[in-house]
């Protein structure tokens, strides 16, 4: 089911099903807001009324996912009627268009539905590994795991008898100073507990790093307490007393509280490799790429996290006013000393709109550089670097230990700064004998066949062959020593390798292994165009970010495919992003400013170079569009921040709710659903599978499959989000459950196996409906003892995507067949949509898969943990989902359900044209409103009054009723009715053994229907039985 906390996009996802995160290899989502009806001569520019969405499903009974591997084919395929519904944005040629009856314009084009413009929950970036050397230069190096500590104590005569004051003043030993921190609470907990705030902070006057606790109106009892913080590291439950204070009685007590940065990272970052990530990032002007590329269809981005999350800064768009503050900006000064700081503030203070790391806004077209042939053979129509930060980044590059040759002096970076001059045009033959960099290590770049990251990917390129002497790819040399070929190796694809000086650009099936299953061979790539699909929330800056996620090369858990591929391991933005993780429940604004925080510090110590969001627009046929129908009906859902894309939650909902219009004759046969075969939908996907194992799946376009035949406890309404300032509206449906609570413990202890204590604990109980089957069996019923297994399996295997998730989970236990009980460490606002969001298996099959030779879930040996596992070969492709994986030849439940080009059968490496056929599930708790005697039939008819759930006054109404005749209640008088009855004449105990059955079960809990506890955005039939069109 479509459900997960903050994770991948074409590459990486956060699941969207419920809130998680997918690479977007083109990422733990929302939908969206199309609009008014406009007569079949023009598409729908949905822009003021949303589309809906009906929480059931399929209504079609077939699902033929088609596999193209190429964006440009994909969408000529569509044109050409070979497609039902697109997985990806559509190209802003073929948006920003007014051709009428061209199918290369879907903006006017009467056959295709174009959804209204989306401000994506996704990102697009220069990912940068840190764990290998760049340019030979280390980026890591060991850190020893500090501890919390008191100082000596001060405890002069002060508060009357029986009574004690504390002044604490908060010190970090790994950077020597006081820190001054306005978010931080210190708390003591002994006789009694307290907790302040930063006392500076709360006066208004700025934090000063002191925190007191006075004789009045505090009136702290003498004895023993433990000192601790709330952000930075404090001691650990099993070992309190060294944070531990005797407060005597009438005293005034002061103490140096000795802190670190919180954080189990075994590595930290180095001043050298630092100052090579400013320097690539001051090699785009990506305010003037974006700009130049998209065509007001994408959004510059400074920080990494998306605008549509609405942080409210690090946003570098033109006129859209929030970019980071002057102090962010201006950090940038110390490194050039040829600007004096007024200088170097005016440089940014100039810009229309501010970037980091960029000192001249000036646009820089690829013909005006006689080093950037290969970006005007791709393309590129702006966003060079300008002279003054090719200068920039040569600073930061000598402050690293780099020389430079042909100038000067060894740090004469003006030569460098200067021969980087000259259009291609006065120098066709380029600039041999410049001056530059030396280098004599190469850094291997990835760069993905995506025009759009191509692009950019390619000016970094470019900028690094020049500064290091090796301009156009090596074709230019500059002065002697030029000890490589060329500074930028592009990868396996380029011959001869080495040198791999001949650019080459890559599909996400040819890099997937080399980037994000690199988790215990960490070297294989330096450069990577990556992109992610993320949520509504900021918590990817935990998830994808923190050292514990980097898999064991900064102290972690051993991960293939580790959510921190890049190995950011940087102890002080692991607090900031676990303090926003971690804020407690009801304090989304805590949240928010601690991942602000973790996002600053990742542009002031870069652990990427963010570039862009997109303005997206996704297209379908016509025929399957409802949205011109009074009221409005769900089929296509143009999810917020995604519209219909692979792997997110706009993807899940349309292939969920999707239903042929029979009033709409399109222009064409071949527009027609399904081409003119009906019960079918073909589903594009532009890109290939890499791996379908809900356990090393990463990509966008696996999820897209297995959001389909895996269903997760809870789904997440896809037309809400986040507002300015970073507030977020969701909705969780109770989507396999009928009722879940959670409880914060403020007192308990509880542990992470193998992992941390902590002092507070979250309880978590989750009850399942009785309805729920798995695929292969209808008298497999999910139990709490199937969600137990993936809940820890998910954690202790771990699992790529879902492990920062369920990485917090202490335990997780079922009480009864149909109730669970998770414990995590903490609190945080995160952990509804985090637990929520894991795919549910069934541990008769895959539990074996799972547990390892010592007989342990994610034991070594264990097939879950093996990226070469193929579920879909296996016939292990079942789950409990809305559509059934059954064999090609045989039929049999699990798959293999995947074809080859050639017809034959496949594997989970689905390529270009192959497919994969999925067939509905009439066992699935949500279906089917075209077909009776369903558990979705069932429910409906139980739930008498339309309020969503079979509650106590429908299982009263039929108590009523037993033995009687009744039009309603005895199905044998009620055709709409389910046939659960025997008795033809009165209402018997089949009939009331069905809606006690489902007492507790409902479509929308625990929403209802209307008023301020609405389920917005939904088809007003939500009830497909019982109520008319219009809605009950």
């Amino acid at each position: 089911m479509d459900s997960n906390p903050g994770y991948p996009f074409e590459e990486k996802i956060m699941n969207i099903k419920t809130p998680a995160i997918i690479l977007v290899l083109a990422i733990t989502a929302l939908t969206a807001l199309p609009g008014p009806y406009i007569r079949s001569a023009h598409a729908v520019p949905q822009a003021v009324v949303p589309t809906t969405f009906s929480p059931f499903g399929p209504a079609t009974e077939t699902l033929i996912l088609q596999y193209y591997s190429d964006f440009g084919v994909m969408f000529n395929s569509f044109q050409a009627g070979q497609i039902d519904v697109t997985d990806w944005p559509a190209f802003p040629a073929n948006v920003l268009c007014s051709t009428t009856n061209d199918p290369n314009c879907y903006q006017t084009y009467p056959d295709f539905f174009l959804g209204a413009q989306q401000s994506e929950y996704g990102i697009f970036q220069l990912d940068e590994n840190h764990h290998v050397g760049l340019f030979g230069t280390p980026q890591l190096q060991a850190r020893a795991l500090p501890s919390a500590s008191l100082g000596a104590v001060s405890s002069p005569a002060g508060c009357s008898a029986g009574f004690a004051s504390l002044t604490v003043t908060l010190f970090n030993t790994e950077t020597g100073q006081i820190v001054k921190d306005s978010l931080n609470n210190m708390t003591i907990t002994g006789p009694q507990t307290f907790t302040t705030m930063d006392s500076g902070a709360k006066a208004g006057t700025g934090a000063n790093g002191i925190y007191v606790f006075p004789c009045t109106p505090t009136t702290i009892l003498t004895g023993n307490y433990v000192v601790s913080n709330y952000e930075y590291l404090s001691c650990t439950p099993q070992t309190p007393a060294p944070c531990t204070i005797t407060l005597g009685s009438g005293t005034a007590n002061t103490v140096q509280f000795n802190s670190a940065w919180n954080s189990p990272s075994t590595q930290k970052l180095t001043t050298g490799g630092i100052q090579i990530h400013q320097a690539i990032n001051h090699l785009l002007n990506k305010q003037e790429y974006v700009a130049a590329r998209f065509a007001g269809l994408a959004k510059c981005d400074d920080m990494f996290a998306p605008p549509s999350q609405g942080l409210g800064t690090g946003d570098c768009t033109a006129g859209d006013n929030q970019p980071h503050t002057l102090s962010v900006l201006t950090a940038d000064c110390a490194a050039h000393s040829w600007l004096t700081l007024a200088q170097c503030t005016a440089a940014y203070t100039g810009q229309s709109t501010p970037q980091s790391y960029r000192l001249n806004d000036t646009a820089v077209h690829p013909a005006d550089l006689w080093w950037a042939k290969q970006g005007s053979t791709v393309g590129v129509i702006q966003g060079y670097p300008s002279v003054q930060d090719i200068r920039a980044a040569c600073d930061y590059l000598v402050a690293a230990g780099f020389v430079v040759t042909g100038g000067n002096s060894a740090t004469d970076c003006l030569s460098v700064a200067n021969s980087s001059t000259g259009s291609q045009a006065a120098f066709p033959n380029g600039r041999p004998g410049y001056a530059h960099l030396v280098t004599s290590s190469q850094v291997v770049f990835y760069i993905r066949t995506d025009p759009n990251r191509r692009g950019f990917g390619q000016i970094i390129a470019d900028g690094l062959n020049y500064l290091f002497g090796t301009a156009n790819s090596g074709a230019t040399l500059g002065a002697a020593p030029t000890n490589v070929a060329c500074a930028i190796n592009y990868g396996s694809q380029s011959l001869p390798n080495p040198p791999g000086c001949t650019p080459a650009y890559y599909t996400i099936g040819a890099i997937a292994g080399i980037i994000f299953g690199d988790g215990f061979t960490p070297d294989g790539w330096g450069l990577y165009t990556g992109g992610y699909n993320l949520t509504p929330t900021p918590d990817h800056l935990y998830a994808l970010r923190h050292s514990q996620f980097a898999s064991i090369q900064c102290g972690g858990p051993g991960a293939d495919f580790p959510n921190n591929y890049a190995f950011y391991c940087d102890p002080e933005a692991d607090t900031y992003s676990a303090a926003g993780e971690f804020a407690p429940v009801g304090r989304s604004d805590m949240a928010l400013l601690a991942l602000v925080k973790a996002g600053i510090r990742g542009t002031l110590a870069p652990a990427e170079d963010p570039v862009y969001s997109r303005i997206t627009q996704t297209v379908a046929l016509k025929s399957w569009d409802w949205q011109s129908t009074n009221p409005l009906h769900s089929s296509l859902s143009n999810a917020r921040g995604f519209g219909f894309q692979a792997g997110s939650s706009g993807g899940f909902w349309s292939l969920l709710n999707m239903r042929c219009n029979p009033n709409y004759t399109p222009g064409s046969v071949a527009y027609a659903c399904g081409g003119g075969t009906s019960g079918i939908i073909r589903r594009a996907e532009s890109q290939d599978t890499d791996n379908l194992s809900p356990y090393q799946a990463t990509t966008v376009w696996d999820f897209d499959v297995i959001d389909m035949v895996w269903d997760s406890m809870l789904a997440l309404n896809p037309s809400v989000g986040p507002s300015v300032g970073g507030s977020v509206h969701e909705q969780f449906i109770d989507w396999m459950t009928t009722t879940h609570t959670s409880n914060f413990n403020p007192t308990e202890i509880c542990t992470v196996p193998g992992g941390a204590s902590a002092i507070g604990c979250t309880t978590q109980i989750w009850h399942l409906r009785p309805d729920l089957k798995f695929h292969d069996n209808p008298s497999h019923s999910v139990t709490a003892a199937d969600v137990v297994f993936s809940i820890i399996s998910m954690r202790d295997v771990p699992s790529a995507i879902f492990a920062p998730s369920v990485a917090n989970v202490a335990s997780a236990i079922a009480l009864d067949p149909s109730t669970v009980q998770v414990k995590l460490i903490h609190q945080s606002t995160f952990y509804e949509g985090n637990i929520g969001g894991v795919p549910i298996l069934p541990v008769s099959i895959w539990g074996p898969l799972c547990t390892g030779t010592n007989g342990v879930i994610g034991g070594p040996g264990n097939q879950c943990g093996d990226i070469n596992y193929d579920p879909m070969a296996s016939g292990k492709m079942v789950g409990s989902g809305s559509f059934v994986c059954n064999n090609v030849n045989t039929g049999v439940v699990g798959g293999s359900c995947s074809q080859n080009g050639d017809g034959s059968i496949g594997t989970q490496v689905v390529s270009f044209g192959g497919k994969i056929t999925l067939h509905r599930n009439h066992n699935y708790m949500r279906c089917c409103t075209d077909v009776t005697n369903t558990a979705l039939q069932k429910l409906s008819w139980s739930d008498k009054n339309n309020d969503g759930v079979d509650n106590i006054l429908d299982v009263a109404d039929i108590a009523f009723h037993f033995g009687q005749a009744d039009t309603y209640w005895n199905s044998a008088q009620n055709s709409l009715a389910p046939p659960v009855g025997t008795d033809p004449a009165r209402v018997d105990i089949g009939e009331v053994a069905t809606v006690a059955f489902y007492f507790g079960s409902g479509i929308i809990t625990p929403f209802t229907v209307s008023g301020q506890s609405a389920l917005v955005s939904t088809d007003p039939q939500i009830d497909p039985y019982f109520c008319p069109t219009s809605g009950c």
